[in-house]
């Protein structure tokens, strides 16, 4: 009976053991992360006018560059719109460009908010 209880606890300290460390592993760097995809808000755009379901599979939580002209700036969310479809949030630290640059952002595609008719993207970075 002793063996049993002492075989029960261990599993349930092992579990709690790797739940912890599932739950507080470190944060992605995405800055560091190499780009999986590098294209305009125009080509995004039409992948997900063709196919929105193939498209959000694709570009869903990968890193991801795309180059488009600043149509928008928040100074208080830190962010950005590129060509009115592309809302990026940026890092902290990040400069925000001049309205009509042309600039290549990089950050995490969160996916197509049918609200505001938009693309979304967080930790964003300014590569050019």
């Amino acid at each position: 009976m002793k063996k049993k209880v002492f075989i029960a606890f261990v599993l349930v300290a092992l579990a709690m053991i790797a739940g912890y460390f599932y739950m507080y592993r470190g944060h992605r760097d995405i800055a560091s992360e190499d780009s999986a995809f590098t294209l305009t808000t125009a080509a995004l755009s039409k992948e997900f006018t063709s196919d929105p379901e193939m498209a959000n599979a694709r570009y869903s939580d990968k890193v991801i560059e795309v180059t488009g002209q600043v149509t928008g700036t928040d100074q208080q969310a830190h962010s950005v719109t590129l060509d009115g479809k592309m809302y990026a949030t940026l890092d902290k630290g990040q400069k925000i460009p001049a309205q009509d640059a042309k600039i290549v952002v990089k950050g995490r595609f969160l996916g197509y908010d049918d609200l505001l008719e938009e693309f979304r993207m967080d930790q964003a970075i300014i590569t050019d």
